[in-house]
Protein backbone atom coordinates (compact mmCIF):
# COMPACT_ATOMS: atom_id res chain seq x y z
CA UNK A 1 0.00 0.00 0.00
CA UNK A 2 1.75 3.32 -1.17
CA UNK A 3 2.38 5.88 1.81
CA UNK A 4 0.76 9.06 -0.65
CA UNK A 5 -1.25 11.13 0.45
CA UNK A 6 -4.37 12.29 -1.62
CA UNK A 7 -4.53 15.70 -3.32
CA UNK A 8 -6.24 18.04 -1.30
CA UNK A 9 -7.72 20.91 -4.06
CA UNK A 10 -9.79 22.31 -1.73
CA UNK A 11 -7.08 24.78 0.03
CA UNK A 12 -5.45 28.10 -0.57
CA UNK A 13 -2.32 26.50 -2.18
CA UNK A 14 -1.61 25.07 -5.19
CA UNK A 15 -1.45 21.28 -4.89
CA UNK A 16 1.53 20.23 -6.72
CA UNK A 17 3.81 23.85 -6.10
CA UNK A 18 2.53 24.58 -2.77
CA UNK A 19 2.18 28.44 -3.92
CA UNK A 20 -0.84 30.28 -2.78
CA UNK A 21 -3.96 30.51 -5.04
CA UNK A 22 -4.77 33.91 -6.42
CA UNK A 23 -7.60 34.77 -5.24
CA UNK A 24 -10.72 36.17 -7.89
CA UNK A 25 -13.74 38.07 -5.74
CA UNK A 26 -15.98 38.94 -7.57
CA UNK A 27 -18.36 40.11 -4.72
CA UNK A 28 -15.71 42.83 -3.95
CA UNK A 29 -14.92 44.51 -7.81
CA UNK A 30 -17.75 47.21 -6.90
CA UNK A 31 -15.29 48.65 -4.28
CA UNK A 32 -12.31 48.15 -5.69
CA UNK A 33 -10.09 50.05 -7.47
CA UNK A 34 -9.44 50.05 -11.19
CA UNK A 35 -6.67 49.29 -11.03
CA UNK A 36 -6.93 46.45 -9.04
CA UNK A 37 -10.01 45.41 -11.08
CA UNK A 38 -6.96 44.76 -13.83
CA UNK A 39 -5.15 42.82 -11.31
CA UNK A 40 -8.24 40.40 -11.05
CA UNK A 41 -8.60 40.64 -14.65
CA UNK A 42 -5.24 39.32 -14.82
CA UNK A 43 -6.04 36.67 -12.91
CA UNK A 44 -8.93 35.67 -15.40
CA UNK A 45 -6.80 35.81 -18.25
CA UNK A 46 -4.50 33.30 -16.92
CA UNK A 47 -7.07 31.02 -16.14
CA UNK A 48 -8.47 31.28 -19.72
CA UNK A 49 -5.36 30.65 -21.36
CA UNK A 50 -4.65 27.21 -18.79
CA UNK A 51 -8.36 26.12 -19.49
CA UNK A 52 -7.61 26.78 -23.25
CA UNK A 53 -5.20 24.17 -22.84
CA UNK A 54 -6.40 21.88 -21.43
CA UNK A 55 -9.34 22.16 -23.57
CA UNK A 56 -12.09 22.46 -20.53
CA UNK A 57 -14.94 24.00 -22.76
CA UNK A 58 -17.04 24.36 -20.31
CA UNK A 59 -14.65 26.32 -17.48
CA UNK A 60 -13.61 28.12 -20.45
CA UNK A 61 -16.79 29.51 -21.54
CA UNK A 62 -17.16 30.44 -17.25
CA UNK A 63 -14.23 32.22 -17.38
CA UNK A 64 -14.88 34.15 -20.29
CA UNK A 65 -18.02 35.29 -18.45
CA UNK A 66 -15.91 36.15 -15.44
CA UNK A 67 -13.60 38.31 -17.85
CA UNK A 68 -17.10 39.87 -19.70
CA UNK A 69 -18.47 40.86 -16.30
CA UNK A 70 -15.41 42.32 -14.69
CA UNK A 71 -14.76 44.27 -18.03
CA UNK A 72 -18.19 45.88 -17.85
CA UNK A 73 -17.40 47.05 -14.02
CA UNK A 74 -13.92 48.79 -15.08
CA UNK A 75 -16.04 50.33 -18.21
CA UNK A 76 -18.22 51.68 -15.39
CA UNK A 77 -15.76 52.69 -13.17
CA UNK A 78 -13.55 54.40 -15.33
CA UNK A 79 -15.76 56.76 -16.62
CA UNK A 80 -17.28 57.27 -13.38
CA UNK A 81 -13.07 57.85 -12.46
CA UNK A 82 -12.44 60.22 -15.87
CA UNK A 83 -15.61 62.72 -14.72
CA UNK A 84 -14.07 63.15 -11.09
CA UNK A 85 -11.28 64.43 -12.79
Amino acid sequence: MSDEKPVDVAGNKTPITKKDVQQVRADRWHEMSVSELYDQKGILDGRLVAAAQLGNFNLLRQVQMGIDAINEVIAQKASTDTRLI
